[in-house]
């Protein structure tokens, strides 16, 4: 009975879908499973036995001396060690070991440890990594603030360009709501957008004035629903865009005044024309009397 629930225990242990291993007393591999052989493309009896198993599977000496270094600093006792791996193909890949084998000894192994291949995780990790770095360039490129919200209106994040554009320092509105931090003829223009945002789904845009170092500037918010009830916030300072709005305003203004007095003029005109024809018929009349 003892042996069935050993041999199917073994066949757990060849099956799961995870990396099992197992050294002796000796620094041998006694236990290299399938899924083991499937991640590192070595067989069981290419590994188990083999005093250079080791050197296979970790091929540069000085990356080698430091994990065993690091053995003997931390025992046998491990959660979620990140290992680069070396396969049969050259292949380096990234295993997550957890060794619990002092914690729960098995009866001719010195050591066991389970093992998850990450190296897929991994990579998408850095392309992450990366993307999150080229969207922080961006961000300092562009003259624009950004605030990533609850659906309340609490500030949780942002990125900012310029700084100085901020109407509060960033320790003053982090963790708070909008209405908390902007001035009061602002805040209903936000309450009303956010709460289009979330009954509608829809962008809203929303400008208003704020006086910044004495002076006032206009602002352009949008509003932008994103997932989990959270809403992306971008600012643009329109200033120099209401100003030449204000001029160009004016100058329509002008050219109106200009044409309605060129009008005037014209009708100013006419009658003298003809007050002056009058008079030159006038006098050839009085020539011909003569």
């Amino acid at each position: 009975m003892l042996s069935r629930k050993e041999e199917e225990l073994h066949t757990i242990l060849q099956n799961m879908p995870v990396m099992v291993d197992a050294l002796d007393y000796n620094g041998d591999f006694v236990l290299w499973n399938r899924e083991c052989e499937i991640v590192t493309g070595y067989t069981a009896e290419e590994i188990i036995g083999n005093p250079n198993a080791l050197q296979l599977l970790y091929p540069d000496h000085n990356y080698r001396h430091q994990i065993q270094k690091k053995f003997l600093t931390c025992g046998k006792n491990f959660r979620d060690w990140e290992m680069h791996l070396t396969c049969k193909n050259g292949e380096i890949k990234t295993i997550m070991w957890s060794n619990i084998s002092e914690q729960f000894p098995v009866t001719g192994y010195s050591y066991w440890a389970v093992g998850v291949d990450i190296t897929h995780l991994k990579a998408i990790e850095e392309q992450l990594k990366q993307q999150t770095s080229e969207l922080e360039l961006i961000f300092k490129a562009l003259p624009d603030l950004c605030f990533l919200t609850e659906d309340d209106g609490t500030i949780i994040d942002y990125k900012a360009g310029s700084p100085t554009k901020f109407y509060v320092p960033a320790e003053a509105f982090m963790g708070k709501k909008f209405y908390e931090v902007l001035p009061s003829s602002v805040v209903q223009q936000f309450q009303e957008a956010i709460n289009q945002v979330k009954e509608k789904g829809t962008n809203v845009i929303v400008e208003y004035p704020l006086t910044l170092n004495g002076s006032i500037d206009f602002f352009e918010a949008r509003c932008l629903p994103l997932l989990r009830d959270k809403i992306m916030i971008i600012v643009r300072d329109i200033t120099e865009r209401k100003k030449t709005e204000e001029l160009l305003n004016k100058s329509d203004t002008l050219a109106a005044i200009g044409q309605l007095a060129a009008g005037v003029a014209h009708e100013v005109r006419n009658p003298l024309t003809v007050i002056k024809g009058f008079i030159q018929l006038f006098q050839i009349n009085k020539e011909d009397q003569e």
